[in-house]
């Protein structure tokens, strides 16, 4: 176990991770390519076999942290893996930005296509306060709580300590977003859906947004996380913003609009801009 420590750097730890979570992760989804094992949702899903490989899947990255953290890592690192994901007690401000943030941008967005012409918009009260329910499940079940303790637990601070917030962000940005490629080809998934039925071109270009937004995303989580002290639960919180920022797209009515599909991860784009100009010079600790 020594020497594995003495031979790893910070920088092939990190690369250790990433090629563990990807190693995980994929093999899962691909297994349930070839197997024909949808991730199905209903009133049983969380019990189905295709969620529960789903969901083994999905927490890759947090299996890999756990492991190169024992295998090639010290007692220090295990104690700091361990505090950054339970601290949950940071200034209230950043919940609200980490909350707020993603579910104001999908409501400029909905605005917008609404103001350009578009149509199909509701209001309803009911529907909008199922979404408190909807956000719960998301940060449980939905990737969140799977995920983040290896994105911004593991690598995102260990990443900091050789080179910027901002540089790291863009990094665990674009592998995050390549991490999803699988799903893509998975039916029943959530991506997969985004490009059924697509031209392959179109298909690829959805890709590539994705990438893009996710990106994106990382980048205003780092910045939210870094302000916050290396908290784990506020990545968790703005991770699943982002994704009920989506129902809250789908509650108004206006979620299979192609250009909404593109105005709020664009709105995204635009926001972690202005955070990379305004406060990208400033994201230094971890």
């Amino acid at each position: 176990m020594i020497g594995i420590r003495q031979k790893l750097t910070p920088a092939r730890r990190v690369m250790l991770f990433f090629a563990l979570a990807f190693g995980i992760s994929w093999s899962v989804w691909f297994l349930m390519r070839a197997a024909a094992i949808q991730p199905t949702l209903g009133p049983n899903f969380s019990t189905s076999l295709g969620y529960l490989l789903l969901a083994i899947g999905i927490a890759g990255p947090s299996w890999a942290a756990l492991l190169v953290t024992h295998l090639a890592s010290g007692q220090g690192d295990s104690r700091d893996l361990i505090r950054r994901f339970l601290r949950w007690r940071v200034p209230r401000r950043w919940y609200v930005i980490a909350l707020g943030m993603p579910l104001f941008l999908a409501l400029i967005a909905a605005l917008l296509y609404t103001l350009a012409g578009g149509s199909g918009l509701v209001l309803e009260f009911l529907p909008l306060i199922g979404l408190v329910p909807q956000f719960l499940w998301t940060i449980i079940l939905g990737g969140p709580l799977e995920e983040e303790l290896g994105w911004r637990g593991f690598a995102f601070p260990r990443m900091q300590a050789m080179t910027s917030a901002l540089k790291s962000s863009l990094i665990i940005g674009v592998v995050w977003g390549l991490w999803h490629a699988p799903l893509f080809l998975l039916p029943g998934s959530t991506q997969y859906g985004l490009v059924a039925q697509q031209p392959p071109a179109l298909a690829i270009l959805q890709f590539v947004w994705f990438v893009v937004s996710t990106t994106a995303l990382s980048v205003l989580i780092g910045w939210v996380v870094t302000r916050a002290g290396g908290s784990v639960p506020i990545a968790m919180v703005l991770h699943a913003a982002s994704n009920t920022g989506y129902s809250l797209l789908a509650v108004l009515g206006v979620y299979a609009a192609w250009q909404v599909q593109v105005l709020y991860p664009g709105l995204v784009v635009l926001a972690a801009v202005l955070v990379a100009v305004t406060q990208g010079t400033h994201l230094k600790g971890g």
